[in-house]
Order: structure tokens, then C-alpha cells, then sequence
């Protein structure tokens, strides 16, 4: 069995795999032995019991069980800033609906300003949450930048008068902070369906999807 790596690090786990399932060119496989790349999520380098090598996506295979050592497969889980900020995410695209409200007539902009403040607040809540857990580089970074980006997001209308090409920018800086806080969001999505699983193994009976 040959195996070779395309990251840094490696991690290996044990599939038991129901005859039939996986068909290769030497046959039907009963065990099957994977390599995951932390860094893309993928799954390479699967070795079957009759030596046959092929590649496949994480999404294409069951959730693997501990491998032969004992030791249980680790998994991402989402956390609460990921969530917060896809909440800010939707609070933003409804910011754009009450700007337009305001901007065409049909109500004031107080409920634009009033929500604008509250996303404010939100990202507040996610960069402190962002500093308790995980407490990673790139959790805290992307929490501040997030923060910051908003803190000019809210002082750029009161510039209307003294700077109002400044002021012009409010609009495209939410756009940036939309995609800022969706990355972030979508994040947490992918660590949730890698945690929950979009297709399970269930160990002597074959491969059952969720």
C-alpha cells in the first residue's frame, strides 16, 4: 500500500464498506483506509483491501469510524461567533430592503437606523465571543475587522454634511461587510454539516444518507 500526501499534515481513518458498494477494478472492497487534507476537506489516497487506489470528495463517503489504533476521528465544530455573524449577514440584506423603503417613500428611516445600530451591537457580542472561544488568530481577526468595518458603517451617515462624498461610501462598505460577515457565517455552516453528517455509516449493514 503506497500512500502519499498533498498538505502538510495527514490524518488516516478506517471505512468498513458493505460488498458491492465501492467497485474497482480489482473487485468488491471490504475495508477501505482513507487519508484526509485538513486544509480542502478532501479525502485522497483510499486504499481498499485488494490494493486498488482511487480518489474521492469527503461528500462521496460515509463518516468514518475510529481507526485501527482507537482513536476517534476529531471533527470542527461550529462556533457562536459563526453563527452571530450569519446573523449579522441577514441583518444587513434587511438593511438594504429598509434603506430602499426609506429611499422610495414608503416609511421613514428610522427602523434603517434603528436595526443598522443593533447589527452594530451585534458585532460587538461575536468579537468578544470571538475572544472566548476558539480564541484563534483568525476567529479574533475576522471578528475585528467586522466590528470595525461596522463602527465606520454607523458614523458614516452623520459625515452627510461636513463629508458627503465620504459619506457616499456607506452603501458600498455594507456590501463589504456582507460578504465579510457571510464568509464568516458560512463558515459555521460547513463546520455544522461536517459535524452532523450529510451521509453516515452504519458499521455491517452498509451505508445509510441522512
Amino acid at each position: 500500500m503506497t500512500h502519499f500526501s498533498l498538505c502538510g499534515r495527514r490524518e488516516r481513518f478506517a471505512f468498513v464498506v458493505p460488498e458491492g458498494v465501492l467497485a474497482t477494478s480489482w473487485g468488491a472492497a471490504s475495508t477501505l483506509v482513507a487519508t484526509r487534507c485538513p486544509q480542502d476537506n478532501r479525502w485522497t489516497n483510499l486504499a481498499v483491501s485488494t490494493g486498488a487506489t482511487v480518489t474521492a470528495k469527503r461528500s462521496q463517503l460515509a463518516r468514518p469510524t475510529p481507526d485501527v489504533t482507537g482513536e476517534a476521528p476529531p471533527t470542527e465544530k461550529p462556533h457562536a461567533y459563526e453563527w452571530i455573524s450569519a446573523l449579522i449577514a441577514v441583518g444587513i440584506v434587511v438593511q438594504f430592503l429598509l434603506a430602499g423603503v426609506g429611499a422610495f417613500g414608503a416609511a421613514g428611516y428610522e427602523s434603517h437606523a434603528t436595526l443598522g445600530w443593533s447589527v452594530h451591537t451585534l458585532s460587538m457580542v461575536e468579537f468578544v465571543v470571538a475572544l472566548i472561544a476558539p480564541r484563534t488568530k483568525r476567529a479574533i481577526g475576522n471578528s475585528a475587522a467586522l466590528l470595525a468595518g461596522l463602527t465606520l458603517q454607523v458614523s458614516l451617515p452623520g459625515m452627510r454634511n461636513d463629508s458627503p462624498w465620504l459619506a457616499a461610501f456607506h452603501p458600498v462598505l455594507a456590501l463589504a461587510m456582507l460578504v465579510l460577515a457571510a464568509r464568516i457565517g458560512a463558515r459555521g455552516v460547513r463546520s455544522w454539516r461536517s459535524a452532523t453528517g450529510r451521509v453516515t455509516a452504519d458499521v455491517g449493514t452498509g451505508w445509510t444518507a441522512s
